[in-house]
């Protein structure tokens, strides 16, 4: 269920990237409970970013990079002259090493969401192939 709300712009800091390469924030907040979780792609882990909330669900919301105000030191240009607009690539915006380890981080949280399926695939070399 979308809930209308007016589009507004916010400064996030990001706490941490998330699988499909978005990163997540929470807004601050407010007399309703704690802030409501905002994804944002093209971002880093520990960045200040101002954003444009972009759409609003019950349970979470969508914003848009307007700008990055404390960029991470992991932040490198990107490669490929095509990375915000083809959506092959989510992490050419850091340093291989760091891409590496942010999957690292990515695939060990899913895990922890599903340790049955991760155990059995653990156990398991045949089902690695």
């Amino acid at each position: 269920m979308c809930t209308s709300h007016k589009i507004h712009s916010v400064q996030l800091k990001i706490q941490k990237l998330v699988y499909g390469g978005d990163g997540m924030a929470r807004l601050p907040a407010d007399d309703r409970g704690p802030g409501k979780t905002v994804f944002v792609p093209f971002v880093l882990e520990g960045e200040i970013i101002a954003a444009e909330i972009i759409e609003q669900k019950a349970g979470f919301a969508r914003a848009r990079l307007d700008s990055i105000m404390e960029p991470s030191p992991n932040r490198t240009q990107p490669g490929c002259p095509y990375f915000r607009g083809c959506g092959g690539c989510h992490y050419q915006h850091t340093n291989y090493a760091h891409q590496l380890a942010i999957k690292a981080e990515v695939l060990r949280e899913t895990a922890q969401h599903q340790p049955n399926e991760y155990q059995r695939w653990r156990d398991s070399p045949s089902e690695r192939r």
